[in-house]
């Protein structure tokens, strides 16, 4: 059977709300700023379903370009892949 996959907008960031929604699902990707701490595999330290990329993750690079963007969504969706198939 194939995850659900969905979309949450307009969500104001917090921790606390983080917690929540990653509690909610197999795995949330994260997009916006924060001062997380990413792995290079794109999952979040001390969070095992959750992954970052796009400006959340950017190499300490002070500009984000869609070259970036694709980068990290590709490596965010081969960390899901996996994480998945471990399940």
């Amino acid at each position: 059977m194939l995850p659900r996959i969905e979309f949450e907008g307009n969500w104001i960031f917090s921790e606390e709300n983080l917690l929540e929604t990653v509690n909610k699902y197999d795995a949330v990707y994260l997009t916006v700023e924060s001062s997380l701490k990413i792995l290079d595999s794109g999952f979040v330290e001390g969070i095992p379903n959750l992954l970052a990329g796009g400006k959340t993750y950017t190499n300490g690079k002070q500009s984000f370009e869609v070259v970036d963007a694709v980068s990290d969504g590709r490596k965010v969706a081969m960390a899901i892949h996996h994480l998945f198939e471990e399940r």
